[in-house]
This record gives C-alpha cells, sequence and structure tokens, in this order.
C-alpha cells in the first residue's frame, strides 16, 4: 500500500478504506506540524491543528476531486482550519510575543549565538506580518510549494502570487531591520 501515490490513496479513502489515512498521515503530517507551528508561533497548538487536519480529511473525505494534486487539496484543509483557529482566539493570544529577540549586549562574537539571533529576529518579524503575508511566506519559502498551488489554496491567480510573495518579502525586509535595530526605523 505505501507505494500507491498520495492521490490514489486519497481515491480509496474516499471508496471506504479509512485505515488508509494513517500511511498519508505517515507523509506529510511533519509538513503540515511545520505550516502550522510557523503559522501560530506555538508547538501545542501547532500539533492540535496538524492532528485536526487529518480528522477533516476523513471527515471531508468526499470533497477531495480525483483529479487534483492532494497536497494542494490537504493545505486548503489546512488553511481552512488555520482561519477558523484565528477566528477563535482571543486578542491576548497574539502572535506579536512568541519570541524575544536577544538583546546585542547580551550577544557574544560566537557565529552559532550570532546565527541563534538572527534566527529569532526573523521568527518574531514573520509573526509580525499580516496572516495572508506570512502564510504565503510560508507556504512559498517553507512548504516549497509553487505558485501554482499557493494560488489554488489560497483562492487567487499565481500572478497574485508572485505579487503577495514580492510585497511579503519587502515588508519582512522592513520589520527585520526595525526589530534588528532595536525598533528604531
Amino acid at each position: 500500500m505505501t507505494g500507491l501515490s498520495d492521490e490514489e490513496l486519497m481515491i480509496r479513502i474516499q471508496g471506504e478504506e479509512p485505515r488508509l489515512l494513517a500511511i498519508l498521515f505517515e507523509r506529510h503530517h511533519r509538513r503540515i506540524f511545520n505550516y502550522f507551528l510557523r503559522m501560530t508561533g506555538k508547538h501545542d497548538a501547532a500539533e492540535d491543528l496538524a492532528s485536526e487536519v487529518f480528522i477533516r480529511v476523513l471527515k471531508y473525505r468526499q470533497s477531495y476531486r480525483q483529479d487534483a494534486r492532494f497536497t494542494t487539496w490537504l493545505y486548503q484543509v489546512a488553511r481552512n482550519l488555520f482561519l477558523d483557529h484565528v477566528e477563535r482566539q482571543r486578542p491576548e493570544d497574539s502572535l506579536d510575543d512568541i519570541s524575544t529577540p536577544l538583546r546585542a549586549e547580551q550577544t557574544q562574537p560566537d557565529a552559532a549565538l550570532q546565527a541563534l539571533q538572527e534566527s529569532h529576529l526573523i521568527k518574531e518579524a514573520l509573526a509580525r506580518l499580516p496572516d495572508r503575508k506570512r502564510e504565503v511566506l510560508v507556504l512559498s519559502r517553507y512548504q516549497d510549494m509553487k505558485y501554482d498551488d499557493i494560488a489554488t489554496v489560497m483562492g487567487c491567480s499565481p500572478a497574485a502570487v508572485k505579487i503577495l510573495v514580492h510585497r511579503s518579502l519587502k515588508e519582512l525586509k522592513e520589520i527585520y531591520q526595525e526589530i534588528s535595530n532595536g525598533g528604531k526605523a
């Protein structure tokens, strides 16, 4: 069974072989978890949401079109779940405080520490982006999705995705520079 493509497995799951979902879970759980981790900044929330995606895959299996790529459909399910999650969140669960950058006076001239600091700054800058801009960067840069697939997931054209990626990267760079300068523009 593990030699079957994702699409073939999904067709069989639609045909009342739900036990095959375990194979899809093994193949895609980590990537879906990473998507949610980058979108929420919270490990527990990411784990819960990733598990919920596969429950929804089973629940809504009949909505999968056999001519579609499974991963594109899977990310549409994940995106819808994330949007539901955001609506349920209270304002104090904001992404603005998911990481605290290291201060310049705390750093040492150690390359590993410098890389860790930059990683924290990038995470913080990413968390400050609006959801749509953060999502397009997570899908394109961290999930390695093609613009055509992102367009399908986000319900827009590939050209719109390309423009959104460009604008999102520009805004991310501006936020990163502001944070790395201690909040001074």
